[in-house]
């Protein structure tokens, strides 16, 4: 377990609800940094009512930095709790907080349901839904959740109100499978309780779109919901593509690729450096890594390494390091991956918002630069 930089740590939160009493170190470059957010209030408040739960075992689906499943566990120590994100900074919040908090709690990292075992399953399943994933993303949490529920467990949400009607539809569309058991609207959230009389076996895509690149070859990739880019690039992936080609004659053996997204970049860069024997793609996000891995291994016939990342910690050992700075939010996260890069020996390609990359304190000499409209992309 790595043990989270001090600087990553905005505030720690003392949540007293219920008669219990718990810690929460949080950041700025997770959601609800600030206090914990009033979704997972409302979504704790409903389990209060509704008196037909079976909490002996739990899983908070997104968990963030771990506040409902932590909580859950704390309020009655027998309970087997599982905590569960697709970013790996939350994941290794959840971790810090499962240790300040003193309790055993499994903390996985992946997709919905996919850093599970196929066959586990659980009494409740607990998530503030994370609103950018749509309704593609709230029929892939309800039908797959189907399949990870004991036969009288319950799913109990939270969703924001904008979503409600994509929800309802997804209820509608599942009627002959749903018994809503508890519902509650409020300001901002609504909260649902659900249980099913039987699995949803629908094969559930979080495919969108797809992206042409401006090559030569004109590379189509599968673009993700919840992620940027689905049908076009951004201005700084154009511009890291541009300056790609200026070093195309360039000999490249090993590629790393930082938060590459859907891929696209990644992708330009063995067609344009080709032959290149290895990329390696960092991220913290589950679904990045995913498209990215998808994309990349339709064109490249090299070693593909899928690593998920909270932040760098190591020096990466590659001719080419790639990275896609965007979140204004992550400006902590992405002080301490510049503090790694500098001490890189390879080129490093940085592109995204300007005025973000201004603020990286990049000691390297620069080689390239490109800029429009608030994007840029520099070489090192």
């Amino acid at each position: 377990m790595i043990k989270i930089d001090n600087s990553l740590i905005k505030k720690r939160i003392i949540f007293n609800w219920s008669g219990i009493s718990t810690s929460f170190d949080s950041s700025q470059a997770l959601f609800s940094s600030v206090d914990i957010d009033v979704g997972t209030q409302a979504l704790l408040n409903s389990l209060r009512k509704n008196k037909g739960i079976d909490y002996s075992k739990i899983l908070d689906l997104g968990c963030g930095y771990g506040i409902i499943g932590i909580f859950l566990k704390k309020q009655d120590l027998s309970r087997e709790v599982v905590l569960s994100d697709r970013d790996m900074l939350a994941v290794l919040f959840s971790q810090h907080n499962v240790l300040l908090n003193e309790v055993d709690v499994k903390v996985d990292h992946g997709l919905d349901y996919e850093g599970l075992g196929s066959d586990e399953k659980f009494s409740l399943i607990a998530t503030n839904f994370p609103a950018k994933m749509e309704r593609q993303g709230l029929k892939g949490f309800v039908a797959k959740g189907t399949r990870h529920l004991h036969k009288d467990g319950t799913m109990a949400l939270v969703i924001v109100n904008e979503l409600v009607a994509d929800f309802e539809s997804v209820i509608q569309e599942y009627q002959n499978c749903i018994i809503i058991t508890y519902q509650e609207h409020k300001k901002g959230h609504s909260i649902y309780h659900l249980k099913f009389n039987k699995e949803i076996n629908d094969e559930i895509s979080y495919e969108r779109s797809q992206l042409v690149l401006p090559l030569k070859n004109k590379l189509e990739l599968i673009t993700a919901r919840g992620l940027p880019e689905f049908d076009t690039l951004n201005y700084a992936s154009e511009l890291a593509i541009e300056i790609l080609k200026k070093i195309s004659h360039e000999k490249v053996n090993n590629v790393a690729a930082i938060e590459s997204g859907q891929g696209g970049v990644a992708v330009a860069t063995n067609e344009i450096l080709k032959p290149i024997n290895k990329i390696s793609l960092y991220s913290r996000d589950a679904m990045a890594l995913k498209f990215s891995n998808l994309n990349l291994s339709r064109y490249f016939e090299g070693t593909i390494n899928a690593v998920p990342l909270g932040y760098l910690t190591d020096k990466l050992s590659a001719d080419l390091i790639l990275w896609q700075v965007r979140d204004k939010n992550s400006g902590v996260v992405h002080q301490l991956n510049a503090k790694v890069i500098n001490q890189c020996q390879g080129r490093c390609l940085i592109y995204g918002e300007e005025g973000i990359i201004e603020k990286l304190r990049i000691t390297r000499p620069v080689q390239d630069t490109l800029s429009y409209r608030g994007c840029v992309a520099v070489l090192f």
